[in-house]
């Protein structure tokens, strides 16, 4: 489904991708080579790199349009169009070892991502929406490739080179990931230094996208993150000497909350648009990779509310960009962990940079940094009022526990704060409505506390803060009561609600859950 960016008004297209020969010369760049029966000729493709001059100018007229490549209208659709695309995507991996086609949707999107900060700068609509059908298209077809191929067979698909200009085929492919690290650096790249503008919107969430596919590779082959050749490009390629910068960018959106413009947001009709909802979709399976398969989905990053049934029904997300950033700050930091990001046993550099970063408001000179790792500023206010006001579901429950736990700075100022109750009582809803937040949700917001009553400024303060007309709790009316009666009657509740529901399903309770 397409739009035509035409004076600011988007016309949505839907006959023309629609019609399959359109489709299949958008993704399939069908040639005049027939799509081999098995998965195994892909390999027998590697040494016959060849490259059609028909497919160059179909690839870029793809990206030259000023369509808009944004699905809209229900959610089934995301999965339809996955569906429906799903054998173009196969013949594509296949022609693509004699085609080079992604080599050609990889070399326009390049072209157009080195220019991308002056776009920005003049405002250059199309341009911009050019880079995204580029992106769209490369996320689309590499979520299928990492789902479906081998890591050798997924690096070959971006490493056949593009033609020569006279339109020959090239002599040879490239360096086995090079080209891979060529696009994961311009990925990284664009979300440094591109600026979040309204019409900019789309494309940073594409490439927040693209990141996270790639980067799930591990959800499908059973061996650590540090071995893959994505995690190595991330931790150290070329693109990690701007890891500090990445991760300042990615709580900069966190932090924002920026809500995403209403054209992408939602189509025409009542239905959300196909951008939420993809998105979204992407959102909760790839929570597996933060998680490695622990996560629940009983509260969803859309969530809204937190009383009784919040979980249940949700009012979309508005806030797609911070949504995603907050998983790949997740990701980023919770894979490559103790010092072992490779073979040398280097440590991971986000990590690093997430666990260190100091108070913006903070006159006083920061302190020496774990290996003078390099760091970044933030201001720690409008961060903890973010974390106070989302915490609703495993992903910010985990990123507070992250910080609280490894990032001295950002603990010290939560344990200063004189409005505490403001983080306390939506960790006290989480554990109260236990029956409908996966046990992964519960423990972090049990140990978040356990973390914070250690602290004995901490146990004092939440004596003398008194609540009241606290409505959700519904076992009785408490009109007036101290929130350390509070988070005590609520972690008692949780424990018993822990200790009936594993007596019936006859297994025995874990103390550290209790």
């Amino acid at each position: 489904m397409l739009s035509r960016v035409d004076d600011d008004k988007n016309k949505w297209l839907l006959e023309k991708f629609d019609h399959k020969e359109t489709k299949e010369r958008y993704f399939a760049g069908n040639h005049g080579y027939e799509a081999h029966e098995e998965e195994a000729e892909i390999n027998d493709g590697k040494n016959k790199c060849r490259r059609s001059p028909t497919g160059l100018r179909v690839n870029t007229q793809l990206c030259t349009r000023s369509y808009q490549m944004i699905p809209r209208n229900l959610s089934s659709d995301a999965k339809l169009l996955e569906e429906s695309t799903e054998s173009i995507a196969r013949t594509f991996a296949l022609n693509n070892c004699h085609t080079g086609n992604l080599g050609s949707l990889i070399h326009n999107f390049l072209i157009r991502a080195a220019e991308l900060k002056e776009s920005a700068q003049c405002e250059d609509n199309i341009f911009i929406w050019q880079t995204y059908n580029a992106l769209f298209i490369i996320r689309s077809l590499c979520k299928y490739f990492v789902e479906s191929l081998s890591e050798e067979l997924l690096l070959h698909q971006f490493d056949v080179l593009p033609p020569k200009p006279d339109g020959t085929p090239a002599d040879d492919t490239a360096e086995i990931g090079s080209q891979a690290e060529i696009f994961i650096t311009a990925l990284v790249e664009l979300i440094v230094d591109v600026p979040v503008l309204n019409f900019t919107y789309a494309l940073h969430l594409e490439a927040l996208n693209t990141l996270l596919v790639l980067l799930s590779i591990q959800m499908y082959h059973v061996r650590p993150a540090s071995q893959f050749a994505v995690y190595r490009i991330l931790m150290q390629g070329k693109c990690s000497i701007h890891a500090p910068m990445l991760m300042k960018a990615l709580m900069w959106n966190y932090l924002n909350q920026e809500k995403c413009p209403a054209e992408l947001y939602r189509g025409q009709g009542e239905d959300g648009s196909l951008i939420y909802n993809a998105t979204a979709a992407l959102a909760s399976s790839l929570w597996s990779v933060v998680t490695l398969g622990m996560g629940g989905s009983g509260s969803s990053s859309g969530g809204k509310g937190h009383g009784a049934g919040a979980s249940a029904h949700h009012e979309p997300s508005e806030t797609l960009l911070a949504d995603q950033s907050l998983l790949v700050i997740l990701v980023l930091a919770s894979h490559c962990t103790a010092g072992a990001a490779g073979e040398g046993g280097r440590p991971n550099i986000y990590r690093q940079a997430l666990f260190s970063f100091t108070d913006s408001q903070d006159p006083a000179p920061s302190p020496p940094t774990v290996a003078s790792a390099p760091t970044f500023k933030l201001d720690m206010g409008r961060l903890y009022t973010v974390l106070c006001s989302t915490l609703r579901d495993d992903q910010t429950t985990l990123l507070l526990y992250l910080l609280l736990h490894q990032n001295a700075a950002m603990r010290a100022y939560i344990l200063s704060r004189t409005n505490i109750d403001q983080l306390v009582m939506p960790l006290l809803q989480i554990l109260y409505h236990t029956q409908e937040r996966s046990s992964h949700h519960i423990y972090m917001g049990l140990i978040i506390l356990l973390v914070l009553s250690e602290d004995r400024v901490f146990n004092k303060s939440v004596h003398d803060i008194i609540v009241k007309n606290v409505v959700w709790y519904k076992e009785r009316q408490l009109t007036e009561i101290s929130l350390g009666g509070l988070l005590i009657l609520v972690v008692i509740r949780t424990i018993q609600f822990n200790m009936t529901r594993m007596r019936v399903s006859s297994q025995p309770l874990s103390h550290q859950q209790a």
